[in-house]
């Protein structure tokens, strides 16, 4: 199992140099890297190299890279550039020795769900062969407010794929969106789960937008983000989510994939990392 940190949910108004050593000190040691904040589509290889060798100096390794894009649209042009993206990314992916890019189940909403899983499966046939080729794996999530959001339909369409290289992610964060007990959806998901994101939020009742912190995962009552479910990602054990459920399920299902912590705390990124650790080794030793 290997435990990495969000690095650009966290530490992205910071010096990437230092950001790198600071995770370091608190004892992480590899990095979940997300797209559009150290990289994009203009970086280069040489750029994406110098990336390799600063994570490297720090004694770091780069578990997985999030990024993905609208692979469920139904405009043919958007997912022909989503398609195009995760490619790249896949290239970036072999220069960084990582072997796994997470992302979203994107690019539609609920009223459009039987078309967008067919836009969603047909990207995944056109990028398998890139994959495969490059021995990567990707881990999808249904997210909230996008076409899938409860866990076991997100799990459905997923192993409907057939395919070793796409597993599923499950995101603590948006537990309260995708159904009732982190455990039985964990079970449901079984082997098909590869990637776990940890960070706390709040039931969605009990979250008041307008007071929420800086970093706050829901923009609802923005036009574009029209339906988008109230969640948070807060550090660990500053929420409702029942993480002694979580982890029971990932010891029932024999969980041996990526665990990244990813709470939005761009105020003090040192101290919820460190805190983000403790937990998360707290609760993989069986204790509460």
């Amino acid at each position: 199992m290997d435990l990495a940190i969000g690095e650009g949910f966290m530490f992205r108004e910071m010096p990437f140099e230092k950001s790198l050593r600071e995770i370091s000190k608190v004892g992480f040691e590899s990095l979940e890297l997300l797209w559009g904040t150290r990289y994009d589509a203009k970086s280069t290889d040489d750029q994406i190299k110098g990336i390799k060798k600063s994570v490297d100096k720090h004694g770091l390794n780069v578990a997985a890279l999030l990024g993905g894009g609208a692979l469920a649209s139904l405009d043919a042009k958007v997912r022909g550039q989503a398609v195009d993206t995760v490619k790249r990314q896949i290239e970036i992916a072999q220069i960084l020795d990582c072997q796994m890019i997470t992302a979203e189940m994107s690019g539609g909403n609920s009223k459009q769900r039987e078309e967008c899983i067919v836009a969603f499966k047909d990207s995944i046939r056109e990028i398998l062969p890139s994959l495969e080729k490059a021995d990567i794996s990707m881990s999808f999530e249904p997210h909230p407010g996008d076409f899938i959001e409860e866990s076991n339909m997100g799990a459905d369409v997923l192993r409907s794929i057939k395919s070793k290289r796409i597993g599923y992610l499950y995101c603590c964060p948006h537990t309260f969106v995708l159904g009732k007990d982190p455990e039985t959806m964990i079970k449901y998901v079984g082997d098909l789960l590869n990637f776990v994101h940890v960070a706390d939020t709040h039931k969605m009742e009990r979250i008041i937008v307008s007071l929420a912190p800086r970093g706050f995962a829901s923009l609802a009552g923005v036009p574009e983000f029209e339906g988008l479910k109230a969640h948070e990602h807060l550090t660990p054990g500053h929420g409702e989510v029942p993480f002694d459920s979580v982890f029971r399920g990932l010891r029932k299902v024999d969980f041996d994939g990526i665990i990244s912590c990813v709470p939005f705390t761009l105020d003090d990124p040192v101290g919820a990392a460190r805190e983000s650790l403790k937990i998360v080794k707290k609760h993989l030793k069986g204790k509460r």
